[in-house]
């Protein structure tokens, strides 16, 4: 592991912050380690976006049109009621620990990659390479 400096850590362990992780991406584009970091924590950011409005769509749906079906109805609310608690729950434990683990390891200076997460990431900020 090479040595990097204080201020490249900080600015990597706090990109996996939401909306922090710009400030690695405009300010020090020189510096590859936080915008490493800054990239993984934008891309998942942006795709706990998308899965959650897809939930709050999926949620509506269920609720509001399926769920005003007679009898059949009471089934598809608690449909939407399962997906948005559990799934919902789930989906942010998850994002917590992601953030918190990007967090520590690029505030230690260690390259971490979060594997679906990496890849996306290339796709997405491919022209800043």
């Amino acid at each position: 592991m090479e040595k990097r400096s204080s201020e490249s850590r900080i600015l990597a362990g706090l990109s996996y912050f939401p909306l922090i992780g710009i400030i690695p991406l405009i300010f020090t584009k020189d510096d590859e380690f936080a915008c490493h970091h800054a990239k993984q924590g934008l891309t998942l950011f942006i795709l706990l976006i998308i899965v959650s409005l897809a939930l709050l769509v999926i949620n509506l749906i269920f609720q509001n049109f399926l769920g005003g079906i007679f009898i059949i109805g009471i089934i598809f609310k608690i449909i939407a009621f399962l997906i948005r608690s559990i799934i919902g729950s789930i989906l942010g434990l998850l994002y917590l620990y992601l953030v918190i683990v990007g967090f520590v390891n690029g505030w230690r200076g260690y390259y971490w990659e979060i594997p679906l997460i990496k890849s996306l990431s290339d796709k997405i900020f491919k022209s800043q390479n």
